[in-house]
């Protein structure tokens, strides 16, 4: 069965966010989760963007909760960018308060779903199957 390796970009009032998104994952994925997210205690250390780095570097797919006040993050701005350097897919996830979105997550994430489990599972699976860490579609349609 395969892994995925998930980093949930967010900012520090949208611990709620990130908490569900994560919950949503552990629920539909199981043990195949793995969070490559970063904690508090890397914020709080000032050396966030140089972990956030090595921890997209490997993880398959890049979660993002797209609210505007996303766009006024600049730690989720250079996170993205950085995933797209990277070739990493960005996954955007509309929480339900709402349908207001960041104009930067609009533009860089790959693709987009609503605050629905079984929507950000699949949306992960199908993001995974693609990227180039994890394999490609082509390693892994072939076992290699």
């Amino acid at each position: 069965m395969a892994e995925y390796k998930v980093f949930i970009s967010h900012s520090h009032g949208q611990d709620q966010y990130y908490e569900g998104v994560r919950s949503f994952l552990k629920e539909r994925l199981g043990k195949n989760f793995r969070d490559k997210s970063i904690d508090l205690s890397h914020r709080v250390q000032g050396n966030w963007q140089r972990i956030a780095e090595a921890k997209i570097d490997d993880c398959d797919v890049v979660v993002v909760i797209n609210k505007p006040s996303a766009t006024h993050s600049e730690a989720i701005t250079k996170e993205l960018k950085y995933a797209k350097k990277r070739r990493k897919p960005i996954l955007a996830v509309v929480p339900r308060e709402g349908d207001r979105r960041s104009s930067v997550v609009q533009e860089l994430a790959d693709d987009h779903c609503d605050w629905d489990s079984q929507h950000i599972a699949d949306a992960v699976k199908t993001l995974a199957l693609n990227s180039s860490s994890s394999g490609g579609f082509w390693s892994k349609l072939i076992g290699g």
